[in-house]
């Protein structure tokens, strides 16, 4: 956020940026003479500085290889190690991958110099050693470490004793303690290393001088991020300290620059100065703390200038405890809910004793500013810090969604230094407001009927500063209803209760239509419901049966079932008697009664010769079998459907010799007459030659037979 200040200070029209200038100018050229002095120049990270040709740096498998130890130079050369130990050929331990329970890589006592890059330290067990350190250096001058990978060891890089070390670029997590240690060393660099979550502080120098830390990430560390204790002549320069539970922690530091850091987001402070004196603090940005931006505890002789320190939970700068001949100017104090500023201290100065003090978000603009506190701080010459600039905001294109679909989003990416409240509103009506925390906005819109919607959201900081962004959002139905049919039905002719059901959804529907082999049977409005469409009792064969369903938006879609009536059964017929009938009778007739739902033809035959056929649309077939000869006969009928399927039945027809009776004779005389010839054959000859009525006593019946016997003579 960039905050807007008055022009001048009010004394002799000097700007405070004029002033801060000047300062910074002063500040770097000190810092180059203090370097320059303790050995720690530009040439010692160029000799380390050469991964590969053009900087970029190698990508190489990394060989397995066991714990290395080294005690002495002569170390390198009998191990062998590349290199002859100078500043220009230093030598090399690259590309290794060392998993040990213990220390991985160990030096002692060495002036050579010498290289570990792109090595990739572990531990193999889920048991970490407080002592197994992934690269331990004790008495050694001129190493360099770099580009390493160095995770759940007890600290991943251990300096003891050393000087004109370098360690760059690498990356430390998950140890037991501290990421990085530096103790009784001087003239090192720690450098462009990712250090993180590690359950102490990320970087840990003690007892050490002339050393400097500069342009590290150090996040997620459990007891801070950057802690330098009995040490001085240091540099902290650049660093990115950011989600520890303390930022940066000074304990008995003295005579050291802290320039150019970003703290925030801490659980407690941003700074912490324990002890310390005579260090400047300058263009820090320390913001967002859960505690103070800087916490000074007998801190004295300490200048901090042009820093800010804006929306810390407590206080911007809390000084207490004796802490003395402290000077602050130039500083931007802003929005800290405990309050910008509280001295408990002594002799503290809120200005630079000329004519330059601070910018405060809390000074009405008249006259000067107290300092609450028992120090009885003043700010003889401050400005006022006004918030004018509104939060930025920054929203995505105009766009358009399906209806119904999900995951629809607005997205805006907005940012303030002190976010205070948001109201969404679309189409001209609040749908939304709230607290805002200067995070991006995220809104589900999901769900809308078809339209356009013009989507506006407005952002406010605490000094009622505003952005605002319109997206514009047109929700489209181009979807098809969605049908989905069952398979194709097949049903036995005469079945009535049968019908077709289509699951049938659309967000917009509007009508159907139901054809049969193409013809418009059935038409209708349509809520978006499912469809059940009778077909039972359809006549015999093929039918196609096409669903159309339309929504509101000329979309459409069918689908089509086939319905195949058939006719497995076969025909009934019923079986009637055998007949029997004298010949020269009339009025004999077969008649066969039928059901069948397809009668499709039929045959009659008499002993196997067809006699009749012919297309059968009745209920019953009969034919007359008078006028046949004496004998037996067999009638056949077979009846066959539409669907194939038959069904047949055979009546046997007796034809015998008439009978002549007479109505006056009260009993019935048969003459059968029996000719046998004296051939080997005898024949047989019955015949109706008359009735003879015969009166017996009692009423009885006499049949008399008359047996006439030819006797064929032989020739």
């Amino acid at each position: 956020m960039r905050w807007i200040r008055p022009a001048t200070n009010g004394r002799k029209g000097e700007s405070i940026m004029e002033h801060k200038a000047l300062f910074l100018a002063l500040l770097i050229g000190f810092s180059a003479i203090l370097f320059v002095t303790t050995s720690v120049d530009t040439c010692v990270y160029a000799c380390y500085d050469n991964d590969s040709a053009g900087g970029a740096k190698a990508v190489l498998a990394h060989a397995p290889h066991n714990a290395i130890v080294i005690v002495s130079d002569e170390d390198f050369e009998l191990q062998g190690w590349s290199g002859n130990g100078t500043k220009e050929m230093p030598y090399i331990i690259q590309d290794l991958s060392i998993s040990t329970s213990g220390v991985c890589i160990a030096v002692y006592n060495t002036t050579s110099y010498f290289e570990i890059r792109h090595c990739i330290l572990s531990n193999p067990s889920s048991v970490i050693e407080r002592e197994a350190r992934g690269v331990y250096l004790n008495n050694v001058t001129n190493a360099a470490i770099m580009s390493c990978e160095i995770s759940r060891k007890g600290t991943g890089l251990y300096l003891e004793a050393c000087s004109n070390c370098v360690l760059k670029e690498n990356e430390v997590e998950l140890s037991w303690g501290q990421g990085t240690y530096l103790g009784n060393s001087q003239a090192c660099v720690v450098m462009n290393n990712q250090i993180h979550d590690n359950p102490h502080e990320g970087i840990y120098l003690t007892s050490s001088i002339n050393c400097n830390v500069s342009t590290n990430t150090v996040h997620n560390q459990g007891q801070g991020g950057i802690r330098l204790v009995s040490s001085s002549a240091c540099l902290v320069f650049k660093n990115d300290v950011h989600d520890n539970s303390q930022g940066i922690v000074f304990d008995d530091l003295s005579n050291s620059q802290v320039v150019n850091n970003t703290v925030r987001d801490s659980s407690y402070s941003g700074f912490s100065l324990y002890e310390s004196s005579h260090c400047n603090v300058s263009f820090n940005n320390v913001t967002h703390n859960a505690g103070h931006g800087a916490y000074l505890w007998y801190c004295s002789s300490t200048t901090f200038s042009y820093n800010l320190f804006l929306d810390n939970a407590d206080k911007g700068v809390h000084s207490r405890f004796e802490s003395w001949g402290n000077m602050f100017f130039g500083n931007e104090f802003g929005w800290n809910l405990g309050g910008n500023a509280f001295d408990d201290g002594s002799s503290n100065t809120w200005d630079d004793a000329v004519d330059s003090g601070n910018l405060w978000s809390n000074y009405n603009g008249v006259g000067t500013l107290p300092i609450p506190g028992a120090g009885g701080g003043v700010d003889r010459y401050p400005s006022l810090l006004r918030d004018e600039v509104a939060p930025t905001i920054e929203g995505q294109q105009d766009f358009g969604y399906e209806l119904g679909s999900d995951n629809n989003y607005l997205i805006w990416v907005v940012s303030d230094g002190r976010p205070d409240a948001y109201r969404l509103v679309r189409n001209g009506t609040v749908i939304g407001s709230g607290d805002w925390d200067g995070s991006n906005m995220i809104f589900i819109i999901n769900g809308l009927p078809t339209g356009t919607y013009n989507f506006s959201l407005t952002v406010y900081d605490v000094s009622s500063n505003a952005a605002s962004d319109t997206t514009l959002v047109t929700v489209v139905d181009t979807t098809p209803p969605k049908i989905v049919g069952p398979s194709d039905i097949q049903y036995e002719c005469g079945t009535w209760k049968v019908r077709i059901e289509w699951a049938v959804h659309d967000l917009s529907p509007d009508r159907i239509e139901i054809l049969h082999n193409g013809t418009s049977v059935f038409s209708s409005a349509w809520n978006g419901g499912n469809v059940a469409y009778p077909v039972g009792g359809a006549a015999l064969g093929a039918h196609n049966y096409t669903l159309i369903a339309y929504d509101a938006y000329g979309n459409s879609a069918s689908d089509t079932v086939m319905v195949e009536v058939v006719d497995t059964t076969a025909p009934w017929i019923d079986c009637p008697g055998d007949i029997v009938y004298e010949a020269g009778t009339t009025g004999n007739n077969i008649t066969w009664h039928l059901s069948e739902l397809n009668p499709d033809t039929y045959e009659v035959s008499m002993n196997g010769s067809i006699i009749q056929s012919d297309t059968w649309v009745s209920k019953s077939i009969s034919i007359t079998v008078d006028g046949l000869d004496i004998g037996t006969y067999l009638f056949s009928i077979v009846v066959t459907d539409k669907g194939g399927n038959q069904a047949s039945d055979d009546v046997i027809v007796r034809v015998k010799p008439g009978v002549i009776s007479t109505t006056t004779a009260t009993a019935t005389t048969t003459i059968i007459a029996t000719i046998t010839a004296t051939t080997t054959t005898t024949t047989t000859i019955t015949a109706n030659v008359g009735m003879i009525a015969l009166g017996l006593a009692g009423g009885g019946v006499a049949v008399l037979v008359i047996v006439v016997v030819a006797i064929k003579r032989r020739p």
